[in-house]
């Protein structure tokens, strides 16, 4: 039985059918302890992105929406699903296509994160890009920091 990188047949003599329901029982012990450990691990991941104090959005190569954290839904009045393959640049005022705004990023540059209201909310951008291992497709991650307290702080 393999799982993962793992291998999880509890090799032993066997020598009885005993022996054997032992040797599998023992392994399919293993592999749910490991399967509960990535859930959990899982889990925790999605809680921690769910409390980021930013604006957390990713997207996959062409700038569709993948996922985004709790903040950028609440703000949205939207659900996950509901954004899901959304354009990012739609969430923008300034609206230029997916590359344009790819180069227009350099963290200090202040673009408007457009809500459904239609307010805007002044926001810099740090991006990055990671490979989903499980896809093998390149996503984009963007954070976006609120910066309109820093105005009124001066």
């Amino acid at each position: 039985m393999q799982y993962a990188q793992n291998n999880y047949f509890h090799n032993i003599e066997t020598t009885t059918e005993d022996d054997l329901f032992d040797s599998m029982t023992t392994s399919l012990i293993m592999l749910g302890e490991e399967i509960n450990y990535s859930t959990a691990t899982k889990q925790y991941f999605t809680d921690i992105f769910n409390v980021i104090a930013d604006f957390v959005i990713v997207v996959d190569e062409s700038g569709k929406i993948q996922t985004a954290n709790k903040k950028v839904l609440d703000e949205l009045k939207e659900t996950e699903d509901s954004i899901t393959n959304f354009d990012i640049c739609d969430l923008f005022l300034e609206k230029d296509n997916f590359k344009k705004l790819l180069d227009s990023i350099d963290g200090k540059k202040i673009l408007h994160f457009q809500k459904n209201d239609d307010s805007l909310i002044p926001v810099t951008i740090k991006t990055a890009n990671f490979v989903e291992s499980n896809e093998q497709e390149i996503r984009r991650v963007f954070i976006l920091s609120d910066v309109s307290e820093i105005g009124r702080a001066s």
